[in-house]
């Protein structure tokens, strides 16, 4: 199976959001802001009204802290993931065609005239997709990726073949 295809900065944030949801500490870690929030501003409160002020200082801290992590990751996250894509893909390089080959022997992914990247299939971690974008994992953090919508239903097919053959479950 062959494709090729032009990487968008939306197949690149829909790549990070399946990375994201795949485990479940990455699901949590963003409400661990909000939760913060919300016991320092009930601890305040509370320590307001029972006249404790070492402890209302501290809650008013925690308060602080968990509104700039709040606020801070989710920007944070977004200037990443937009930075992050305009190293890969500068804007005035308008032919970045990407091209990947996958069969029995491995993935060849190339990146018109910048680089060639050869896997063979015991250098593959994992595997996801979802309607939007297909992930091989080379490690727990660090992917290849492709639109999913370029493959027709036969090569997707194919691809989950060759995955369930060839991909040892670590």
């Amino acid at each position: 199976m062959k494709l090729e295809y032009k990487l968008t900065l939306k197949d690149y944030k829909a790549a990070f959001r399946l990375h994201r949801r795949r485990r479940m500490s990455r699901r949590l870690v963003v409400w661990l802001g909000p939760i913060l929030l919300v016991i320092g501003v009930v601890g305040f409160v509370a320590c307001s009204v029972a006249n404790n002020t070492p402890l209302a200082a501290q809650a008013a801290a925690l308060t602080a802290g968990s509104l700039v992590f709040t606020i801070g990751m989710p920007i944070s996250r977004s200037w990443n993931i937009r930075r992050s894509f305009n190293r890969l893909f500068p804007s005035g390089e308008k032919d970045r065609i990407s091209r990947i080959a996958i069969d029995d022997q491995g993935i060849c992914r190339e990146l018109s005239g910048v680089a060639e990247l050869k896997l063979s299939w015991n250098g593959i971690y994992d595997f996801a997709q979802d309607e939007k974008i297909t992930l091989l994992y080379t490690n727990k953090d660090c992917f290849l990726l492709w639109p999913t919508a370029l493959m027709s239903a036969e090569q997707r097919a194919e691809l989950s073949e060759l995955v369930a053959r060839h991909l040892v479950k670590r």
